[in-house]
């Protein structure tokens, strides 16, 4: 029995249904084998990439301190500009700048010659003086001997008044010719001193032991004029800094106590001074008081430098050979630290304790060798793993 053309047309219909249903089907089948894979692949690549960190392990370390501080720039305990006091080229240089010298010690010669030949000339006016007195002073001495003689011979009746009263003018002008050679002779004398005060103002000395810190760049020849900034001398065996405290620091900041100073130049070095004056009175202003730290440069070989910024921490607190440090980079806000176990990260709370602008003493929480994450821990949490550099 032969199918109406109705029912033909339905078993087409329906095969066709079938057709699209398993075409939807191997689709969604397709879809879900891929995004496993992706989910896969992620979840791998996840699990193999691990972060990046800065460690460092906690570690003794006696030299941590904690105090106050300030800041300020190094000075020479005595600094001194050498200006002419004369106009003359120069003639010779007997220090250059960075050499030590000392008190006394000649720096530099300016062009003498005229101020020289007045010199000379005095000093041999001195001596023509000199010779000129001791003449007069002869001849004074036999005039007064020539008066007394006369005067014996007058009392005995051997010669006349006339002749004693002469002998006695003779004595007299004598005597007044040896007193203006004398006046002459302290003239010529005073001229010489003047020549040579003169003279010495083109020699220009160290007014103490020192070092040459600027030549300002001038050569032979170049002349000066009076005020001429020359040569600049400075004692650095003791350098200073002057430092600013607040007024509430005022009855704790003490002569004779411990500073520290932090240079710029030396980032890894700490130099040990001392507070050496500390004001008596308080800036009203700006309710800060000044103190002034001196350090030993001297035992230092000379390492600071008259103008090198410093930080300064008058010490309040100093560690001891049980301080267990780490860096302060390490501490979150809530005193807690991430620290790798395993390269996985582990959350721990600490107890700090003395600390300065780098390192913190930990009193309680760490041990010895335990690594601290100080950088790259912003997104980490317990459990993931990181990698860093041994």
């Amino acid at each position: 029995m032969g199918m109406n053309p109705k029912e033909i047309i339905k078993i087409k219909e329906g095969k066709t249904f079938k057709r699209k249903n398993l075409i939807i089907a191997l689709c969604i089948l397709a879809c879900i084998g891929v995004a496993h894979h992706f989910l896969s692949t992620k979840t791998a690549s996840t699990t193999v990439m691990a972060a990046k960190v800065q460690v460092a392990k906690a570690a003794y370390d006696p030299s941590l301190t904690q105090g106050v501080s300030s800041t300020g720039s190094l000075e020479a305990i005595a600094d001194v500009t050498i200006k002419s006091k004369v106009e003359a080229p120069i003639q010779k240089f007997y220090a250059q700048k960075n050499q030590p010298v000392t008190n006394g010690q000649l720096l530099v010669e300016l062009e003498h010659k005229n101020v020289s030949a007045k010199l000379a000339a005095a000093n041999a006016q001195i001596e023509v003086n000199s010779a000129a007195a001791t003449s007069a002073q002869a001849q004074a001495a036999n005039a007064a001997k020539e008066q007394e003689r006369y005067d014996i011979l007058i009392a005995k009746g051997y010669t006349t008044q006339q002749e004693v009263a002469s002998k006695r003018t003779t004595s007299k002008t004598a005597s007044a010719d040896y007193n203006k050679a004398i006046a002459s002779l302290a003239s010529s004398q005073a001229d010489a001193d003047a020549a040579q005060a003169s003279l010495d103002d083109y020699y220009l000395r160290a007014p103490f032991n020192g070092v040459v810190l600027d030549d300002y760049g001038l050569s032979l020849g170049t002349k000066v004029t009076v005020d001429t900034s020359v040569i600049r001398i400075a004692d650095i065996s003791s350098i200073k800094c002057l430092v600013s405290f607040p007024e509430k620091l005022f009855s704790q900041i003490k002569e004779g106590m411990t500073a520290t100073l932090v240079c710029d130049s030396f980032p890894d070095r700490k130099f040990t001074g001392k507070i050496n004056k500390v004001d008596r009175f308080i800036d009203t202003a700006s309710h800060t008081f000044k103190a002034e730290v001196l350090v030993d440069n001297a035992a230092l070989n000379y390492q600071l430098k008259p103008g090198l910024f410093a930080k300064v921490y008058v010490i309040e607190e100093a560690g001891t050979a049980n301080t267990l440090t780490i860096p302060k980079a390490a501490v979150r806000s809530d005193n807690t630290v991430f620290i790798v176990e395993n390269k996985k990260v582990v959350t721990k709370k600490v107890q700090t304790g003395i600390s300065d602008d780098k390192t913190v003493a930990i009193t309680g929480g760490l041990s010895e060798g335990d690594i601290v994450i100080t950088s790259g821990a912003n997104a980490l949490k317990d459990g993931d793993e990181v990698s860093y550099n041994e």
